[in-house]
């Protein structure tokens, strides 16, 4: 289950039936006292189980690597759940056999200080910028090609976006790998722009040797696109050092928060971003009692208009906005709850963090993603500030609904209901009295 395997793989290497592997399984979460699979792979992180570097060294052997080979990461932002994942990725392999070095843009709070006092060489693309921009892209993707083919590496991880995987195609890269955080396109965006970002996935695809993909809707979205066979995706899961989300105080957490002992508290980890949902969030707190207290932790360019919709709601003396904090794990144990507001997510590291410090975590107070089908039939809902304005019904006929199959077992006949000729079709009873047609012998209708 840490390794990613499904019920099936997981059947097929044991030699059992994937129902045996259910009842195993379900056995196995209700000794633990655990409701998810997500909860018991987060025991075993904190029980020293690397999931992640675990797929990490899976996909080496699957791509034939053997020896020391040099491996460079790509991630246009350093910063975030990604940047930490991809930063604890390259911490958690051999220096022996792995020579890593980080490639990325520039931000001004990334993670490049934490990988320089680790020993990890850092290289800065400028032009390498996390927004689309068809200018900066063709210039990246310049320089990035320019930079990997003076490197020689032997594997190139990229971790968002396409650009890296296309360059490292250039650049003649003999192995890509490419890690699916969450897949660029969603139902929040035009039909113009996602399906541009499809077109550049399948792009991309196409020169990737091997997918990381973390979590199990990341793994069904793909596939339901058809971006990748199933050969060469590997489930994972964020990798999170767990180590210091245990033995937290709550006592010590409010008293960071100056929040008094009995207060309920509910939290969310995240940059505040259309994406992640503060709006949500607090508009979903201004709808709960008044002594429940809400804590954003993290920044972002919504800020002041969050700051704004606060004072609006009257929520401001219960609402705090923490900004940046380098003391989350002290701070996680004085929520009673974590929420997960965003609009569409992939598996956050904030839930492994929060499970690990037994923070029951509540799921999506938000619009979720619409689920995947055909590329371009999802319609997305309108962001906020546009309106949605009136539905016009199409001219034409009204819309008919399509008869269906007739109830299996008809209701006994009445004193006075006609009784059905024995030449007359079901269908023609029933047009003519109303009641449900009798069953046919043959149940060709079945």
């Amino acid at each position: 289950m840490v390794d990613g395997l499904s019920r099936i793989e997981i059947a097929g290497h044991l030699g059992l039936s994937a129902n045996t592997v259910r009842t195993h399984t379900q056995n196995l979460l209700s000794k633990l006292s655990l409701h998810s699979a997500l909860e018991a792979i987060t025991v075993a992180m904190r029980s020293g189980m690397r999931p992640y570097l675990w797929s990490l060294r899976v996909i080496q052997a699957t791509l034939g690597l053997c020896g020391p080979f040099a491996w460079q990461t790509v991630i246009n932002r350093f910063s975030g759940g990604p940047g930490t994942v991809a930063l604890n990725g390259a911490l958690g392999l051999d220096r022996v056999l792995y020579d890593s070095t980080i490639v990325t843009g520039y931000a001004a709070d990334d993670l490049t200080p934490v990988a320089t006092k680790e020993g990890l060489d850092v290289v800065h693309v400028r032009s390498l910028t996390p927004r689309f921009a068809p200018r900066d892209d063709v210039a990246a993707l310049r320089d990035l090609t320019a930079v990997l083919a003076e490197g020689k590496f032997d594997v190139v991880h990229t971790h968002d976006g396409a650009i890296g995987r296309i360059a490292a195609a250039h650049a003649a890269t003999p192995r890509i790998v490419h890690t699916w955080h969450g897949l660029p396109f969603h139902g929040f965006q035009s039909w113009p722009r996602r399906q541009m970002y499809l077109r550049l996935e399948r792009l991309a695809a196409r020169h990737t040797d091997a997918f990381l993909a973390i979590g199990s809707e990341t793994v069904r979205t793909a596939l339901a696109y058809r971006l990748a066979d199933a050969q060469r995706i590997r489930l994972s899961w964020p990798a999170v050092d767990t180590r210091a989300f245990t033995g937290g105080s709550r006592s010590a957490a409010l008293a960071l928060l100056n929040l008094p002992a009995n207060a309920r508290v509910v939290g969310a980890i995240g940059r505040l971003t259309f994406q992640k949902g503060p709006d949500v969030f607090v508009r979903a707190l201004a709808r709960l009692p008044d002594d429940v207290h809400g804590v954003w932790i993290g920044t972002g360019p919504s800020q002041n208009e969050m700051d704004r919709l606060t004072r609006r709601l009257g929520v401001g003396g219960r609402m705090h906005w923490l900004g940046h904090r380098e003391d989350v794990p002290a701070l996680l144990p004085a929520l009673n709850a974590l929420a997960m507001p965003s609009r569409w997510e992939g598996v956050p590291c904030a839930l492994i963090e929060a499970i690990t410090a037994r923070v029951p975590p509540g799921r999506h107070l938000g619009p979720l993603q619409p689920r995947p089908g055909p590329p371009g039939r999802n319609r997305p809902p309108r962001p906020p500030g546009r309106p949605q304005g009136p539905r016009r019904r199409p001219l034409g006929p009204p819309h008919r609904p399509r008869p269906g199959p007739p109830p299996r077992h008809p209701a006994p006949a009445t004193a006075s209901a006609p009784s059905t000729p024995r030449n007359s079709s079901p269908a023609s009873s029933t047009r003519s009295t109303g009641a449900p047609p009798a069953a046919r012998s043959d149940r060709s209708w079945l």
